[in-house]
């Protein structure tokens, strides 16, 4: 076994047992959240692909509380998208301003609502726009995930699906593409999030310099190195740096409390010492 085998599986037996702790050992629960066939289905109409796209590009910084928190969920948003008809929506919405006025009409958005080109609202409401003009390109869901297998199965191709999408959708970079990816069943990728980047730079798991695209193939040659997936390996430690059980909310009450990203990699770091 390599140097960094052997530390890659130290890491991940440390997070494990951190995890698992958190819940007052019961592994079971655990595993609901390391697996994704265990937690989920996949979507199988072009309308819920979209749907989950849009649910991941809201997904970053401020932007769950100013958008989906706002109008009660970003899937309030079928109203106004036609029950997330792509192609319907692409005829109804001539630019991101048509659309806006329509939500604010329509879903009376809380909080204020800003309309300068670069804020949060405007800024999703392209996004939406040229998601629904990405999904189009597919006449079933069944026919994107056959594009998409493409690139995933190949080892060497798989970073360019989330590249392909970040340029090609406003607002989806490299980091929420992934996001997408794996909440859609892709269990060969993982976020590069800000929880991820920390864990990898902090434990020399990846250069401190490294971009998304770098994190990526990061989480990659970890997750070999254990045997896990990806999907895994981001699960594992986005739950020790958040304590956010979300499928099961008393238990979140108390492992929110109880971790955070600072305790999880000072307890691993004392571990590892």
């Amino acid at each position: 076994m390599s140097n960094y085998s052997a530390h890659a599986l130290k890491i991940y037996e440390i997070t494990q047992q951190y995890v698992v702790r958190l819940i007052d050992d019961d592994q079971e629960i655990l595993d609901q959240y390391l697996h994704y066939t265990k937690t989920h289905e996949p979507p199988q109409t072009l309308e819920r692909l979209y749907l989950r796209l849009l649910e991941s590009a809201q997904n970053a910084n401020s932007k769950p509380r100013v958008i989906g928190d706002a109008i009660g969920g970003v899937e309030s948003l079928g109203k106004v998208l036609d029950a997330f008809q792509p192609q319907a929506v692409l005829k109804r919405y001539s630019g991101w301003e048509e659309l806006l006025d329509t939500v604010i009409e329509e879903l009376n958005p809380r909080g204020e609502i800003r309309r300068a080109p670069k804020s949060l609202w405007p800024h999703f409401c392209r996004t939406v726009l040229s998601s629904a003009a990405f999904m189009v390109q597919f006449s079933s869901a069944q026919e994107f995930y056959q594009w998409a297998d493409f690139f995933a199965k190949d080892a060497h191709a798989r970073a360019a699906l989330p590249l392909i999408l970040s340029e090609e959708i406003h607002g989806i970079g490299f980091a929420l593409a992934c996001d997408f990816l794996k909440e859609i069943g892709y269990t060969q990728f993982g976020k590069p999030d800000v929880h991820i980047k920390a864990i990898f730079t902090t434990l020399s798991l990846c250069d401190p310099k490294a971009r998304d695209y770098q994190i990526s193939k990061a989480i990659d040659k970890f997750a070999n190195a254990v045997g896990a997936e990806p999907y895994t390996v981001d699960k594992l430690f986005w739950l020790a740096a958040t304590g956010d059980f979300y499928d099961h909310p008393l238990i979140a009450i108390a492992t929110k409390k109880n971790t955070s990203r600072t305790k999880f990699l000072d307890y691993v770091q004392e571990q590892l010492s």
